[in-house]
This record gives C-alpha cells, sequence and structure tokens, in this order.
C-alpha cells in the first residue's frame, strides 16, 4: 500500500520602527511607520519664521514710508491748491483792473468822438449857412443885374422907337423930295437921295438887330 506525506510553509515579518531626531546640530527629525518615512527640517522652519518675520517688518515699514509720502502728497497738494488759489485771485484782480481800464479808455473815447462830431456838425452848419447867405446875396445882385439890364434893354428900346420915328420922318421927307425931283426931272438928286435912303434903311436894321441881341443878352 502506498504511503503520504503533508507538508506546511508560514512566513512571519516582523517590522521595527525607528525614530531618529536631534541629528548633532542639523535639528534635523527622521520618523518612519512602515514604508514611509518623513523628515522634519527644524532649522529650515525656524529660518521661514524669521523671514517671514523680516517680510511683515519690510511690509510695516513700507506702510509707514506709504504713509509718510501720502501724508507729503497732501501737504504738496494743499500747497499746490493754495498756490493756484492765489493764482487766480490775482489773475481776476488784474482782470477786473483790466476791464475797469478798458471801460475808461472806450467812454473817454467816446466822449471825444461826440465832441468831434458836435464841432464838425456845428462847422457844417456854419458853413451851409453861410452858403444860403452867399447863394441869397448872389441871387439880389443877378436880379438887381437883370434889372439893370431890363431898364438899359427898356431904354435902349426906347431911344430905337424914337431914332425909328425920326428916320420915318426922315424917310418921309426923301420920299417928298425924290417925288418932287422926279417931277421936275432932275436924275442926279434922284440917285442921291436913293442912296441916302439905302443908308438910313440900313442904319435902322443895324440898330433894331444889336437892340434885340442886347435885350436877349440881358435876359
Amino acid at each position: 500500500m502506498g504511503g503520504s506525506s503533508k507538508s506546511s510553509n508560514k512566513t512571519v515579518n516582523n517590522v521595527t520602527n525607528y525614530s531618529l531626531q536631534g541629528m548633532e546640530s542639523a535639528e534635523t527629525v527622521v520618523a518612519g511607520d512602515g514604508n514611509t518615512v518623513t523628515t522634519t527640517d527644524h532649522g529650515a522652519v525656524d529660518g521661514a519664521f524669521a523671514l517671514g518675520s523680516e517680510a511683515l517688518g519690510f511690509a510695516e515699514n513700507a506702510l509707514e514710508i506709504g504713509g509718510e509720502v501720502i501724508n507729503g502728497n497732501t501737504e504738496v497738494s494743499k500747497l499746490a491748491i493754495n498756490a493756484n488759489g492765489e493764482l487766480a485771485k490775482d489773475a481776476l484782480n488784474q482782470g477786473f483792473g483790466f476791464g475797469e481800464s478798458a471801460l475808461e479808455a472806450n467812454s473817454t473815447l467816446a466822449d471825444n468822438a461826440l465832441k468831434q462830431v458836435s464841432v464838425f456838425g456845428s462847422e457844417a452848419l456854419d458853413a451851409n449857412t453861410k452858403a444860403l447867405n452867399n447863394s441869397f446875396e448872389f441871387g439880389t445882385t443877378a436880379i438887381e443885374s437883370n434889372n439893370e439890364a431890363l431898364q438899359t434893354g427898356f431904354g435902349f428900346a426906347e431911344s430905337l422907337v424914337q431914332q425909328n420915328t425920326a428916320n420915318a420922318a426922315a424917310n418921309n421927307l426923301a420920299m417928298k423930295e425924290l417925288a418932287k425931283s422926279v417931277s421936275t426931272g432932275g436924275a442926279s438928286d434922284i440917285a442921291s437921295q436913293s442912296l441916302k435912303t439905302v443908308y438910313t434903311i440900313g442904319g435902322v436894321s443895324v440898330a433894331v438887330v444889336l437892340g434885340l441881341l442886347l435885350i436877349k443878352g440881358g435876359k
């Protein structure tokens, strides 16, 4: 008959945890748990805290400097605003002064212009009055001259009438003498008397023409 056998295997794992710390001056802690190892550097942590403190201090200093800068800017702004206010005030005062001076100058100029216009108007009126007076005097003189010319013309016409009357009488006498000479047969007397008659008629015509021209010129 055959035989039988029986066997078994058993594995036991023992885990031991170790913790290392205070390794000389490195201030480093090494801890293990299973397959995990944790290292803590307390020096680095302290440095980080110191760096953070310094950063906070720097921030505080920066804030203080910023506050001082803001205060300085505020003062500068106040000074600038005050300076601008004074400058604007001076500019306004100067502007008002210039405006008053300009108004006074314009007022003086207007007064002078009105005075000049008044004087010119008065002189123009005087000149027009003198011109009218001269015109009236010239008209009066012209009328007087025309009256004298008319009177002279009338006197000359009257003289012509008288001369014509005398000439007509002389012509009548000459005609009578001519008729008498014809009846007696005197040829030389007829020619002489005819010539005298022609001269007389020509002289009367010239006198009449001159009289008419003088009368027309007098008008």
